[in-house]
């Protein structure tokens, strides 16, 4: 099973080996002050983030990382101005516990997995996060919805002292040019069974850009939207781009463009900070 592998936040990036899989409690598994001291703290943070509250949710964030909060504050102010207002509700958390992660003797430290079951089924999501310094983690997500711009707001957690604090903040719309994630991975399948490759390569992408909270996470689901993405890759892109064969897009004026246009939307246009 392939998982693509991302830092934490765009503070740190340190590279090593994979460790063994840690321990993942799901939401249905935690005691019910667990879960609620969890929830609570993430709506906290999303709601400094509404306020735009860039010295508050600093005083939230675990020592190391809000060293240097400039970024992060660049962030918190372009969001704000998406989610103010929006009622928050938090749809997911997990208690990621890798406590018991090892540094290897350079003082690195290895790739954290944590496979965490949907309530007792085959279902899985997956976090696979690089950096992870050994400590109990937890990771929310709080849904903003204003009627008309939905956003979410994903924080990774880390448990300092008996408190929750902020490690990691991840921000994305939940929708492109009006529509949903879902509707995206529909009409790509539709795009497929017309025989329009590129289009619905370009649309598979969008869909996996809004229904991905962030890249270190991989499910059951998403992993079958990339098997389908993948099968249906133009021969163009199965068989590799590169300097000595670069992609080159021909066809009409307007065809073109409307599709460079979808390309620009797909790879930058919902990335805010990861």
């Amino acid at each position: 099973m392939m998982r693509r592998k991302t830092g934490l936040l765009a503070l740190v990036l340190l590279v090593g080996g994979v460790a063994s899989a840690e321990v993942c409690t799901t939401q249905s598994q935690m005691t019910g002050p667990e879960r609620e001291a969890l929830a609570a703290a993430a709506r906290g943070l999303a709601a400094k983030v509404q306020a735009g509250d860039v010295s508050g949710l600093r005083a939230a964030t675990a020592a190391e990382y809000a060293k240097d909060f400039g970024g992060i504050g660049d962030v918190v102010g372009s969001t704000s101005a998406h989610v103010k207002g929006g009622t928050l509700k938090v749809e997911q958390v997990y208690v990621l516990d890798g406590t018991q992660l090892k540094r290897a003797a350079d003082g690195s430290v290895p790739d954290a997995q944590f496979f965490c079951s949907l309530n007792k089924s085959v279902a899985e999501a997956d976090f696979i996060i690089s950096g992870l310094a050994p400590g109990r983690y937890g990771f929310a997500i709080v849904d903003v919805a204003d009627g008309s711009a939905p956003w979410r707001l994903s924080f990774l957690l880390r448990q300092d002292q008996g408190q929750w604090v902020m490690a990691g903040f991840y921000p994305k719309p939940l929708l492109a040019a009006g529509h949903d994630g879902l509707w995206y991975w529909t009409q790509a399948r539709q795009m497929t069974l017309q025989k329009e490759r590129w289009n619905a390569w370009l649309y598979y992408q969008q869909a996996e850009n809004l229904l991905r909270p962030t890249n270190f996470i991989q499910s059951t689901h998403l992993e079958k939207l990339k098997a389908e993405q993948t099968a249906v890759a133009p021969p163009a892109l199965s068989e590799g781009v590169s300097a000595e064969s670069p992609l080159v897009v021909k066809g009409p004026m307007a065809r073109s463009t409307g599709l460079l246009r979808l390309a620009w939307m797909t790879l930058w246009g919902t990335t805010r900070w990861m």
